[in-house]
């Protein structure tokens, strides 16, 4: 089989495309959120805070699937910056939580208001309708690769 016919399998085309398509978009994103003045990785981390509230190193890790010495660097980064502090838990003083300063709120608002505008403009160009087809396509083919 050459490979123009090899690329022309449905499930090949399929992976090809789909990988594309995310090195474009996140490259997009990804640039945005420099424009920000802040990283992918700062980016997540404030992010996984946002979303679950207060976090150890271990669960923000978890849930963005990095490193706790990566994420440490980064973590330190953010805290110079003034927008996270680290709280020791009153229960068992070895564990240590990673929540936003009051300051970190309020950039965090403001930054998100304007990448959620961005990420908009971005998939205007994609009518709802044929996006929403393509998330439930995209959940049925990724359950087919769930492992049990």
């Amino acid at each position: 089989m050459d490979m123009k016919e090899f690329n022309n399998i449905p499930e090949i085309k399929f992976m090809i495309v789909l990988g594309k398509m995310e090195a474009s978009i996140f490259n997009k994103v990804e640039r945005h959120i420099k424009k920000l003045g802040i990283n992918k990785t700062e980016f997540m981390i404030m992010y996984a805070i946002a979303s679950h509230g207060s976090l150890t190193i271990q669960d923000i890790g978890e849930r963005i699937s990095m490193t706790s010495g990566n994420m440490t660097y980064t973590i330190d980064k953010l805290e110079k910056k003034g927008w996270i502090k680290r709280v020791r838990c009153p229960e068992d003083r070895r564990r240590i939580y990673i929540d936003f300063t009051e300051e970190g709120k309020a950039n965090w608002s403001k930054m998100m208001d304007e990448h959620m505008s961005h990420i908009k403009d971005l998939f205007s160009v994609v009518d709802s309708s044929i996006l929403s087809e393509t998330i439930s396509n995209m959940k049925l083919i990724g359950r087919a690769f769930d492992e049990e």
